[in-house]
């Protein structure tokens, strides 16, 4: 009979030893790094301020968040200004508006184009300077940014 209360106060001191604090997801959101990280990635985005998730927050810190969010907004959207291209005067195409790149055979062909015809067909050509045709048949376009 003592042993076996012996053994019981052992089980329980065990569970008690490991027993921890639970996760709180809340709280590695809701602290003014994490909102003026999250702005920034927002804001380099060129997202809209995106604030729902601020209503899980203690609504103590929220406003310390909320500010902190903010000037990571600002900040992400004048560095995402300052990484934009000139714009082009009216009437006038880049020529460099498209960007195109085909993978063949685990080398990267790529080329820029005033329309995004020409940029494929230009990534499609340095493609074909090194390997067959069927290996330069899918290319990837995107808009020059």
């Amino acid at each position: 009979m003592a042993r076996d209360r012996l053994a019981l106060a052992a089980l329980a001191a065990a569970a008690l030893a490991c027993a921890s604090v639970p996760y709180d997801p809340a709280a590695e959101r809701c602290n003014p790094d994490a909102g003026f990280e999250r702005g920034l990635a927002d804001g380099k985005a060129g997202r809209a301020p995106d604030l729902g998730w601020l209503s899980l927050c203690d609504p103590g810190v929220a406003p310390a968040v909320r500010a902190a969010y903010d000037e990571g907004h600002r900040a992400g959207t004048s560095a995402r200004a300052a990484d934009a291209p000139p714009p082009s005067p009216p009437g006038v195409r880049s020529e460099r508006a498209y960007f195109c790149e085909v993978q063949a055979r685990g080398e990267s062909f790529s080329a820029y184009g005033a329309t995004r015809i020409a940029a494929d067909a230009a990534a499609r050509a340095a493609c074909r300077t090194r390997n067959s045709e069927v290996f330069c048949e899918e290319t990837a376009c995107r808009r020059n940014e």
